[in-house]
């Protein structure tokens, strides 16, 4: 450390001199915040550390925005006239990387507690495109760069992308990729050696990705939350659903001993699970296989046109039958614009099924969500056709089949004898 130059090793030792547990990141170290006088919970990774190109220790309190000299000092590393009372950039993404959130906290109509994560979403370009910030007790906001040092607290408009992108495109094609419900889990599994992503948003919002293609020939494998709801195995369907035909394997692996209410990978990891234990349960984890339901031809995993007809007339006059658990099975297999579809035919025929049911405990999502996921592409909302019906004339509106691989999507022919 002769001349205020610091090494990696450095920095390791100083952080394990002082008892903490730190987090790889790349060239980062996340780790509780060692500032003398730091406020609250020291047991979040809050704080980020790094050795600059020049041989300096950068360091940022993401939580309490703790001094940097302070944090030095905490590390028992800072000497002052050596040039450390300075924050070097980290030389990865060094000329790309935009002030923290904590310049400015977002408007809200309520109260937000302390900053105690920020999860930077930056493209294969090394540009930060988007930023998640988590707030104590578990609040999150997004924001974007302005492009004039600030933020803007939304993601009107912006792309999003796969988390840890850089790290994932220059990871070994031929290792497992896992995919996370969320940012904190894949920085955990990161820490461990291995290769891990998610999307921003939690559970539901994976379809907001357009670009898969990171993912293209790779082994993946999903961990999903233990939700007492279900809602991590939906979300989980969903991934995996999106990358048939884009993955080479594609697993989905629900993780022993996870606690009953919401348990997931990090605490997985915190009760002794490891690299090597994970890649032995991802190895021995079956290939995933879309639900089956009837369909058209007869095998394939989406429901028909004709089967969605036949359920929305019988709900109309007993909607328990969306209750029943095979057709939950097979509505969850439907995608994001029939979703939208369907949703339109349970209000226009009034049937007596609160849609916030439907979006809570078959899809694990909402009809805003699925909204805005449907923008940007175009959807054909199927025109009202006659059709011939005892009795005389009557009117509705029909029900698409889902696209499959390799097909055009038209409305059914009307009967027209």
């Amino acid at each position: 450390m002769a001349g205020g130059s610091y090494t990696v090793a450095d920095l390791d030792a100083a952080i394990a001199a002082k008892g903490l547990h730190a987090q790889l990141d790349g060239e980062r170290r996340r780790l509780p915040c060692p500032a003398p006088n730091h406020p609250g919970d020291r047991s979040e990774a809050n704080c980020s550390a790094w050795v600059g190109p020049d041989g300096s220790i950068g360091a940022r309190c993401h939580s309490a925005g703790c001094a940097h000299r302070e944090i030095l000092e905490g590390l028992g590393l800072y000497r002052g006239g050596n040039g450390q009372s300075r924050n070097p950039t980290s030389s990865q993404h060094s000329n790309k990387r935009q002030p923290g959130p904590n310049d400015r906290k977002p408007a809200s109509r309520g109260k937000l507690g302390p900053i105690v994560a920020t999860y930077d979403h930056i493209d294969a370009d090394g540009t930060l495109v988007y930023q998640v910030v988590r707030y104590a007790p578990k609040q999150f906001r997004q924001s974007r760069p302005d492009g004039k040092g600030g933020w803007i607290w939304n993601l009107a408009g912006v792309e999003r992308i796969l988390y840890r992108l850089p790290e994932l495109l220059d990871a070994d094609p031929d290792h497992p990729a896992f995919i996370c419900e969320g940012e904190k889990d894949a920085d955990n599994v990161a820490a461990l050696g291995l290769v891990a992503t998610t999307s921003s948003g939690g559970a539901g919002k994976w379809q907001l990705i357009n670009d898969l293609r990171p993912l293209e020939g790779r082994q993946v494998v999903i961990l999903p939350d233990n939700d007492p709801g279900g809602q991590g195995l939906r979300h989980a369907e969903e991934v995996a659903t999106s990358l048939q035909g884009i993955a080479a394997s594609v697993k989905r692996l629900e993780l022993p001993g996870l606690p009953a209410n919401g348990g997931d990978v990090s605490d997985w990891i915190d009760s002794g699970g490891t690299a090597g234990n994970l890649l032995e349960l991802a190895a021995d984890a079956p290939e995933w296989a879309a639900p089956r339901g009837p369909t058209e031809s007869g095998d394939q995993s989406i429901p028909s046109s004709d089967w969605l007809e036949n359920l929305l007339q019988s709900a109309t006059d007993d909607p328990g039958v969306l209750l029943e658990p095979d057709t939950v099975i097979r509505l969850r297999a439907l995608g994001v614009a029939d979703r939208v579809r369907l949703r339109a035919e349970v209000s226009n025929r009034k049937i007596k099924v609160p849609l916030s049911w439907l979006d809570k405990e078959i899809w694990g999502t909402s009809s805003k969500a699925d909204e805005e996921i449907a923008q940007g592409r175009a959807i054909e909302w199927p025109e009202i056709e006659p059709c011939s019906a005892r009795g005389g004339s009557s009117w509705r509106r029909v029900v698409e089949k889902p696209q499959l691989p390799g097909e055009s999507l038209h409305p059914p022919t009307p009967d027209s004898s």
